[in-house]
């Protein structure tokens, strides 16, 4: 069966940045991604598609045994019996928030408990608002006057509490887009931590807050410092223990799915899917369809073990000026004992990704000639490109005189380390 295994410890074949070969997508059980008695293999995880009975599938949402999402009718995914059960009179028609075995979704005035399957109603003067996060039973929301307290059934408002946008809320800690610290529920207090400047969309999980377009990764609440982990989140983050996730690509486009941990560096678990939100709890990832209203969601180990390569990048200066042209090397070396193979068109074509921002690149030659590239034990292979900063090009990303960052993605699964250059005054 599929199992979530809590503080479990993936592994990897090397230190250094993974890549994991993931299948295309199956309709299959999701038992096959955790196999036996839970012990983690060495072949590829593998995404699984569930088709569900709801005619339109956004937002998923996981904690614990459960799977939810906007558009879902008296039923909801249970990762234990790897099925769609019935939960009746279930009816999520807002973007919803799980903790535990409790469902709410904006616009409700209820809440739905997964173990009674019964709707509980919330002694609100209003609906649930945008954007709803939960957790240790108590719920917030955009804008919402303090939170609602579950065991209490009622709200609870405190003169320092007026939530912000895109909240979101771990154990007794409330962060938002923008909040200059957080919000403690015990000590009913804004709490700021040294230099802690919560940026947009927000998430929270033990010690660690990420949010979008994050440098350095996370922001940790015990050292009170900033991440030194070399990458950018994307939109959307969402952050578990130590792992990290995010969309890439354009708000309201499909984008890839990526994870970053320590041990393994940034993976992608899916290269186009989503467009809307996807989570993370323990080592599962969903997801949703790409905004192509559909009736499916999707489901992935977090990748933490395959064949391993690491991924470079290197430029040919470190300081531009505008109109200038990046010369972007992207090189994908073999650090384990067998060859892997990299197919047409991912033969062909690298990723690159500057401030955040995904491009890509294909060699027009190369979509003529090669089918496929073999990279042996202790080899590599390199793609050359070039980028040019001009806005004219890019009507839609200015870039502006400071430091900026870029990093190169093989194969769509695999991510090199932050590389910074400067763009010199105009």
């Amino acid at each position: 069966m599929l199992q979530v295994n809590a503080g479990s410890q993936r592994r990897c074949i090397q230190v250094v940045l993974c890549i994991t070969l993931l299948s295309v997508a199956n309709t299959i059980s999701a038992n096959q991604i955790v196999q036996g008695d839970g012990q983690e293999s060495l072949m590829s995880p593998i995404k699984i598609s569930v088709v569900t009975g709801s005619q339109e599938v956004s937002y998923p949402a996981i904690w614990g045994n459960y799977v939810v999402w906007k558009g879902a009718e008296n039923e909801v995914y249970a990762i234990d019996q790897d099925a769609l059960v019935p939960m009746p009179g279930l009816e999520i028609d807002g973007v919803p928030a799980i903790w535990e075995n409790i469902v709410v979704w904006e616009g409700s005035r209820h809440y739905y408990d997964l173990e009674t399957q019964t709707l509980e109603k919330m002694y609100v003067n209003l609906p649930v608002g945008e954007n709803p996060a939960i957790s240790n039973r108590k719920i917030v929301w955009d804008n919402s006057i303090g939170y609602f307290d579950i065991d209490l059934d009622t709200m609870v408002n405190t003169k320092d509490l007026i939530v912000g946008d895109s909240p979101d809320i771990d154990g007794d800690r409330i962060v938002w887009s923008g909040s200059e610290g957080y919000y403690d529920i015990q000590k009913q207090r804004m709490i700021q931590p040294r230099g802690l400047d919560v940026g947009l969309d927000p998430a929270i999980h033990g010690q660690k807050i990420t949010w979008s377009y994050l440098k350095g990764g996370y922001y940790d609440l015990d050292l009170e410092t900033y991440g030194h982990a070399r990458i950018i989140t994307g939109r959307h983050p969402d952050i578990f223990g130590n792992q990290i996730l995010w969309l890439g690509g354009l708000v309201g486009l499909p984008g890839p799915v990526a994870v970053w941990e320590p041990t393994c560096g940034t993976q992608i678990v899916d290269r186009n899917d989503a467009v809307n939100r996807s989570q993370i709890y323990d080592n599962l990832v969903v997801w949703d369809d790409a905004g192509n209203k559909s009736d499916r969601l999707f489901i992935s180990q977090a990748p933490g073990f395959g064949p391993t390569i690491k991924v470079t990048t290197s430029l040919d200066k470190s300081v531009y000026a505008m109109n200038d042209v990046i010369k972007i090397d992207i090189t994908a070396v073999n650090h384990g004992s067998e060859p892997f193979t990299l197919w047409f068109p991912d033969s062909c074509q690298v990723s690159y990704r500057i401030d955040g921002i995904w491009y890509s690149f294909e060699e027009d030659w190369c979509l003529h000639h090669t089918t496929k590239i073999e990279v042996g034990p202790n080899m590599s292979h390199t793609w050359y490109t070039g980028h040019t900063l001009s806005i004219s090009m890019y009507p839609n990303i200015v870039f502006t005189p400071g430091t900026h960052s870029i990093t190169g993605v093989v194969n769509g699964h695999a991510e090199s380390d932050i590389v910074e250059f400067e763009i010199g005054p105009e």
